[in-house]
């Protein structure tokens, strides 16, 4: 009896089994909460890499998250990624070097590093001092939390997760003129999307599609955010105990104001130590002069007058779970 390839690739388990990687820290959140901020003072630590944003890891967590991929090949995916990545890094592959680009050589605490490895030796060589040192790859994901199962089974044992959230006021205000215009209509920003008639919205908008058509840029932002805050904190409540332990929330407003302490309590969450170069960037964060609550009045009225009474009270919901997480 001949079987269909259908038939043999539903029985079929896709893997990736050597393990090259042996420590990751995604920093995650929605966008505009400081994790940039958070990742250049990250890389300053001992053996922690530069920032990384690739976005195959949100992509798979968004099919992953929706049934879309199967579990297996979603998982075996990341690893190979992960993998990847970390090699091509030790061979400063694949790095970004536009001078103003935060996530560039340039900008990353340790320049001579990746300039220096432009010439190292690869293969065999290459896969020796990765095992031998151990580093951290570090990668910027967004929104990733309430699907973190997948990463924990891709990862097991070597995942941190550092997870950004900013006061939800400051983060609307800072956000709603990035959602002015639908995000699946960007050419450049390529956005997955759920088709949804002759257009498409954001993985975001998933049971509101309508309502994100029509809706202002506040109103979706807050719609969004709210989304996401309640259903992630959701998931953190429900993962294992071994697994909580290895994700942390940073308040972006609580690292401005103690940035040393901030520094010294992520450090210990990876297994690290700070450097020299951390206590230059902790003196630099600690010499900006910011009012950090300084005008969220105004803005809190601002929004008020900018979205729905519904969206409002989302806002004052995010606001009083914001307040009870310790970050």
């Amino acid at each position: 009896m001949n079987v269909s390839p259908r038939t043999a690739a539903g029985d079929m388990e896709i893997c990736r089994l050597p393990q090259l990687l042996r420590n990751l820290v995604l920093v995650d959140g929605p966008a505009r909460t400081g994790k940039t901020t958070v990742s250049r003072l990250m890389s300053s630590f001992h053996g922690v890499e530069l920032e990384r944003v690739q976005e195959v890891f949100d992509n798979i967590g968004y099919m992953s998250g929706f049934g879309k991929i199967d579990r297996d090949a979603a998982a075996a995916m990341l690893r190979a990624a992960a993998d990847m990545d970390i090699y091509n890094l030790y061979l400063s592959r694949n790095v970004n070097c536009r001078p103003g680009d935060q996530t560039g050589i340039l900008k990353s605490a340790r320049t001579m590093r990746y300039i220096r490895r432009m010439f190292a030796a690869e293969g065999e060589p290459a896969e020796q001092r990765i095992l031998d040192e151990q580093p951290i790859l570090m990668q910027h994901v967004h929104y990733q939390l309430e699907r973190i199962g997948i990463f924990f089974e891709a990862f097991a044992d070597i995942l941190r997760v550092v997870e950004v959230i900013r006061h939800p006021a400051d983060l609307v205000a800072a956000s709603k003129s990035r959602f002015a215009q639908n995000l699946c209509d960007s050419l450049r920003g390529v956005y997955l999307g759920i088709r949804h008639g002759e257009t498409a919205v954001p993985v975001f908008a998933h049971g509101w599609e309508d309502e994100y058509l029509r809706a202002g840029p506040t109103d979706r932002v807050i719609r969004i955010t709210h989304g996401y805050l309640v259903r992630s904190l959701e998931t953190y409540h429900a993962l294992a105990p071994e697994q909580r332990q290895n994700v942390r929330y940073v308040k972006y407003e609580t690292l401005l104001n103690r940035p040393q302490d901030g520094a010294a309590a992520l450090a210990a969450f990876l297994g690290t130590e700070t450097t020299g170069r951390t206590a230059a960037m902790t003196r630099e964060l600690a010499r900006r002069d910011v009012d950090i609550d300084g005008g969220r009045d105004g803005r809190l009225r601002a929004i008020r007058d900018e979205c729905t009474p519904q969206n409002f009270e989302r806002l004052e919901e995010m606001i009083a779970l914001y307040d009870g997480i310790d970050g």
